[in-house]
């Protein structure tokens, strides 16, 4: 039987600082996957929780094996692996700061138009410039646009705040 299975019962009591206990336990990289593996996503509140009080302490951790980096070959599988359906409520920024060698651009089927918007607009480090993020993020939306989330992505695009700065040579390439 799936842990999943065990676990349903039990996700309408699962809190913050249930979730804050649970990661403070010395969960290896494997059973912190496997547990991961098996928890689905109710809402945006439990999934936000789950990041918030689970998955970023637990990859953040001072360990031989900090943000279970050695566990995957690549960036896609990585962040599957360590955030699987939870990905999409965590910011690009946040998984840089756990994985300096983790790549959005290998990833970008799997990331959502929030982290698109903040992959061409927020200057994150270790990342090629701005005009290779963008023509790539745009040549992965326009394979179909749909599906891919060209819409989302242009409306948190429109979203911004008004004190964001984009540059000029980024908004033309937009």
């Amino acid at each position: 039987m799936l842990l999943g299975q065990y676990l349903k019962p039990f996700l309408p009591f699962v809190s913050p600082s249930l979730l804050q206990c649970t990661s403070s336990k010395n969960l290896s990289c494997q059973t912190y996957q496997h547990i991961l593996a098996e928890f689905p996503l109710i809402n945006e509140t439990q999934g936000r929780n789950m990041v918030e009080f689970f998955i970023l302490p637990f990859l953040s951790r001072n360990a031989t094996d900090a943000g279970c980096v050695s566990s995957a070959n690549n960036s896609t599988e990585w962040l599957l692996k360590n955030f699987g359906l939870f990905a999409h409520f965590v910011s690009l920024k946040e998984l840089l700061s756990i994985n300096a060698q983790f790549d959005p651009l290998e990833s970008l089927v799997y990331l959502s138009p929030v982290q698109m918007v903040e992959l061409m607009v927020v200057d994150l480090p270790g990342l090629p410039q701005k005009e290779v993020i963008i023509n790539r993020v745009f040549d992965h939306l326009l394979v179909s646009p749909v599906d891919r989330g060209l819409p989302d992505v242009l409306q948190n695009l429109l979203l911004l705040p008004q004190t964001t700065v984009i540059h000029c040579s980024s908004l033309t390439l937009m």
